[in-house]
């Protein structure tokens, strides 16, 4: 009874109380809320993750965020794509972690609302064959390039014998081989250009063998 006494003589305390519960509501509703059925973190070429996930619906999901670890612990944002907003069928998304260092990776998803809220998803791990080894070759880039300069990085994990030096062949698509390039390496990173300003437009292919094995990757100039 007090109670609607006080309503009727403070219309400004009604309408307070109005605009407070409509806000709530509006924050709720533009919450994204995401039926996820798998996130998959698989290893490309050496350095490079692929990260695949499905839903079966999204409500007022704007975008999704990607973070990685090393330590499973402390996250750091690495790259973000875009949600449907709203739906109600089956949608894959993919995102690449490309020249990835670290043989031991933990990523997480979430999606952010209309309200610019994350809420989290999910959380995956990988432990990558190719850069536990002696030499990680990371991918060429940028690729496409435009003037044909690719930048070319080895890691080499462990000590190797002073002068070490790969052989980087480059073959046209027909498999002929249109150069040869003497890397020479140390312990760390070591960083490389791969220069094909001087042949045609179209995709190569560079090869390197090591150890018994061969590390190929696809170059294109455009």
């Amino acid at each position: 009874m007090i109670f609607t006494t006080v309503i009727k003589k403070n219309n400004s305390l009604l309408l307070s109380i109005f605009a407070l519960f409509l806000f709530s509501s509006t924050i709720i509703a533009n919450n994204a809320t995401v039926a996820l059925n798998h996130f998959t973190a698989t290893e490309q070429d050496c350095g490079d993750v692929l990260l695949t996930w499905e839903t079966s619906s999204e409500i007022n999901n704007q975008v999704f965020k990607i973070r990685y670890s090393i330590n499973g612990s402390k996250f750091e944002y690495v790259g973000k794509v875009s949600g449907s907003m709203n739906s109600n069928g089956i949608l894959q998304y993919s995102f690449l972690h490309e020249n990835v260092i670290e043989a031991d990776l933990s990523y997480s998803l979430s999606a952010v609302g209309a309200d610019n809220e994350e809420t989290p998803l999910s959380k995956t791990e990988i432990t990558t064959n190719c850069l536990n080894r002696v030499f990680a070759f990371q991918a060429p880039y940028p690729n496409p390039s435009i003037n044909g300069v690719f930048a070319f990085d080895i890691n080499v994990q462990n000590e190797v014998e002073p002068g070490r030096t790969f052989t980087a062949n480059i073959y046209n698509s027909m498999g002929k081989l249109m150069q040869q390039n003497e890397i020479s390496v140390q312990a760390g990173k070591n960083s490389t250009e791969l220069n094909l300003s001087d042949f045609p437009n179209g995709i190569y292919i560079l090869s390197i063998t090591t150890n018994n094995e061969t590390w190929t990757h696809s170059l294109v100039k455009i």
